[in-house]
């Protein structure tokens, strides 16, 4: 009986520290998100979609939640200001089906903003249903 309470215990432990983590869920715009990484001011995914929707997307969703300071399509590169904080939205090419998004947010003196990080690659995630016409 211990036992089980403890493996109880463990696995609900892991569900609480997944919840209150802030992760994005892999399953957002109906699962076009085929791999995905977090570190302390990045989050970065790979998406099954062609690069001119998944920038449509990005500059789309940055514009609604920043002021876009520079973009350069052909190097995949968003720069944008909220605030303080400093927002950088890279697209790459892996395949003609298959790019790699990496949303990266700092606060001033370079400090990391994950939860910005996450908010602007949910936000572009969610952008690629209305682009694609899969809303």
């Amino acid at each position: 009986m211990f036992a089980k309470n403890i493996k109880l215990s463990c696995v609900l432990c892991l569900l609480s520290c997944l919840l209150v983590s802030g992760c994005v869920p892999l399953i957002i715009g109906a699962g076009i998100v085929t791999g995905y990484l977090v570190t302390k001011d990045t989050v970065s995914g790979n998406l099954e979609v062609s690069f001119d929707e998944l920038w449509k997307a990005a500059v789309g969703a940055v514009q609604e939640k920043a002021d876009i300071t520079d973009q350069n399509k052909e190097a995949g590169i968003i720069r944008a200001k909220l605030r303080n904080d400093e927002i950088v939205v890279k697209v790459k090419e892996l395949t003609e089906t298959s790019q790699n998004l990496r949303v990266t947010a700092r606060k001033v003196l370079a400090l990391a903003h994950l939860d910005l990080a996450q908010e602007v690659f949910t936000k572009i995630i969610r952008n690629l249903d209305k682009v694609t016409g899969k809303d």
